[in-house]
């Protein structure tokens, strides 16, 4: 991508012809400078009267000059190139030479002449490769119609599309739209899109102009519709995200934003007869990739039963997307994690399946008690660059793809060529993702080109937030993604239902279903740990451990931990649906009874029944959901109370 530096301001057309001129008068003043010190050489042989040593130091001086500066020019031959260099010290060596001469011979008109037929003769080369910019109010423009330049520079013999026919321009909005009739069997809009950068020569475009061009929407195949944009509209407007209304829930497709020709939406499929579909976006820091990500989320869980869970490559701080973070039914924020995560979510696919042969269903529909599964991997690279997690994810897409088993993969690696990791699977999990969708926004790596097999670059995407083309584009048209803004991701979320698995579900994923949430609590008892030793002068390297402990054994104080407990939430079932039966266990009978004799606070409690605060709050969770306890209050305010159905227990 050509970046322009643009000088701004009234007196801006004057510095850049400034800065033009001054290579143009490169060879004159070189050529003037050497007159001059003929002259001053001239003038010390009058003045002294000793021609033969004012020769001699001119000769010498002169010798020693044109050593130096040949030696430099040569060094930046790779700068200059081998002719340009060749140029240079024959000058250098003829001017040293006439220099010399005319120190002995005197300076005449001849002499002068001499010189400038031979400097500017060597200055030719340099004078074509530092041409004068007219500038924008003398350049020549092409003013013709498209369909003129098409039939001039693109259609005729040895051209980028011989034999093709351009007709029917007409103005839209922004600029002009036409058709072109391709050779019948010989050309198709494969190959029109191949020779996108020719076309865009041949029509005279400039780097910020846009160029559609995708099959027309009422005639044969042999036809394509041409849109030049000289100005989209789309691009100069602020597309607010309209929020779950994005989700249309008869096509099961998200918009992601309008097209840059204001020609309809660019949309992402999530749901369709008996399936779901996942995905892959692409794009560097500032592209809009994790906006994005988000409403496509927020827009699905808004209109259709689904659970989402979410693996973040940045760790278990979730820095990638706090909403996701917060709000999603599971969290995993590194490899061991998401690993665990898999597990369960193949036992969860594995019972569907069973269901179906059990129950007879055929294919997935989303509902309350078999909600639509969703996992979202931001920095996917970071996760993938792990063979059996890369393994592990490819087969479960292709595998679990009918019984409602998505994954969308996120990530701002430049490195294309390691996203979707190095492993014999690399290829199958790049296919089985991008047979739901796929979205480049820009990105500053060349070889996303390749990797995806695009006709275009994404390094040439303009600096715009939003901007993006799906990989398997249906128009041929670049669009302008809607934009989530602050305010929409503060508040809309907390109005949303975020579903957890259903009770037999949950029993299927395994034990770490229900310690899900711990790990969130243990990663901030640690990162709790680490600012109290840092403020101690204490530093440590951060834990790296993936096991589930309990909070307490990062020794942060119990009271804090118990703070941080407070804030679990543990699995709450969809209003439809009621959870099993609580096998009550010695712990959950002990709890009763301490609190039934009148022991409210949590910190009475756990003294009264010796448990420690990590498995205290899951046991007074449990009998918070099947409703043998209420609480009241939070910290130390905290209150339990027996209800009537624990009451009756000890009756």
């Amino acid at each position: 991508m050509t970046t322009k530096t643009v000088v701004s301001g009234p007196d801006a057309p004057t510095r850049a012809r400034r800065v033009d001129l001054s290579a143009q008068r490169a060879p004159h003043v070189a050529v003037g400078a050497l007159v001059l010190a003929a002259g001053a050489a001239r003038t010390a042989v009058h003045l002294t009267g000793d021609e033969a040593t004012v020769a001699q130091f001119v000769a010498g001086t002169a010798f020693v000059v044109a050593v130096v500066a040949a030696a430099v020019v040569s060094r930046k031959r790779r700068v200059f190139g081998p002719k340009a260099t060749a140029r240079a010290v024959a000058f250098i060596a003829t001017a040293a030479g006439w220099l010399t001469g005319v120190t002995v011979t005197g300076l005449s008109l001849g002499a002068v002449g001499i010189l400038m037929a031979f400097g500017y003769g060597l200055a030719l080369h340099w004078w074509r490769e530092h041409r004068i910019d007219p500038g924008p109010a003398r350049r020549k423009v092409d003013e013709r119609p498209y369909v003129q330049r098409w039939k001039a520079n693109l259609a005729g013999p040895g051209a980028a599309l011989t034999g093709s026919v351009a007709m029917d321009e007409k103005p839209v909005e922004g600029g002009a739209r036409f058709t072109v009739q391709l050779v019948p069997g010989k050309q198709e809009l494969a190959t029109v899109t191949g020779a996108a950068g020719k076309i865009r020569t041949g029509l005279g475009l400039r780097a910020t102009d846009e160029l559609v061009v995708e099959h027309h929407p009422s005639r044969d195949q042999s036809y394509i519709r041409v849109t030049v944009l000289e100005a989209a509209p789309v691009l100069k407007r602020d597309n607010v995200w309209p929020g779950p209304e994005a989700y249309n829930p008869t096509t099961g497709k998200v918009a992601l934003g309008p097209h840059v020709d204001g020609d309809g939406y660019a949309q992402w499929r999530v749901y369709s007869s008996n399936s779901i579909w996942g995905g892959f976006l692409v794009g560097a820091q500032g592209s809009g990739k994790t906006r994005m990500m988000e409403g496509i989320v927020m827009s699905v869980v808004a209109s259709t039963p689904t659970a989402v869970f979410f693996a973040d490559g940045h760790g278990e701080t979730g820095a990638s997307s706090k909403l996701l973070r917060d709000h999603c039914d599971y969290f995993a924020g590194t490899a061991d994690q998401l690993r665990t995560m898999l597990a369960g979510l193949h036992l969860v696919a594995e019972a569907r399946f069973d269901d179906m042969l059990l129950d007879d269903l055929e294919g997935f529909t989303a509902t309350e008690d078999r909600p639509g599964l969703i996992l979202v991997i931001d920095e996917c690279h970071k996760f993938f660059e792990h063979d059996d997690i890369q393994y592990t994810v490819a087969n479960m897409i292709t595998e679990f793809r009918k019984v409602g088993f998505a994954v969308i993969a996120a990530t701002q690696s430049a490195n294309l060529n390691r996203a979707f990791g190095t492993g014999d699977a690399a290829d199958a999990l790049r296919g089985a993702l991008l047979t739901g969708n796929g979205v480049v926004l820009r990105i500053k790596s060349g070889s996303i080109k390749d990797v995806l097999k695009l006709p275009y670059d994404p390094r040439d995407f303009p600096d715009i937030p939003g901007y993006a083309r799906m990989v398997d584009e249906s128009r041929g048209a670049a669009f302008r993604g809607f934009r989530v803004t602050d305010e929409q991701v503060e508040t809309l979320p907390k109005q949303l239902r975020w579903l957890s698995l259903s009770p037999p579900e949950a029993a299927a994923f395994g034990p770490a279903y229900d310690e899900r949430k711990l790990v969130r609590v243990k990663a901030k008892a640690e990162a709790l740990k680490r600012r109290q030793q840092r403020q101690a002068g204490i530093h440590t390297p951060p834990p790296v451990s993936p096991s589930v402990a309990a909070a307490t054994a990062t020794g942060v104080p119990p009271q804090v931990v118990a703070e941080l407990l407070e804030d679990v939430v543990f699995p709450v079932w969809p209003g439809s649906m009621e959870p099993p039966t609580l096998d009550l266990s010695d712990s959950h009978r002990r709890i009763l009874d301490a609190v039934g004799g009148g022991r409210q606070q949590p910190k009475d409690v756990m003294e009264a029944v010796g448990l420690g605060s990590s498995r205290f709050y899951q046991l007074a969770s449990e009998l918070q959901a099947h409703g043998y306890l209420t609480k009241t209050g939070k910290g130390p305010a905290a209150r339990y109370t027996a209800t009537e159905k624990a009451h009756s227990l000890a009756a």
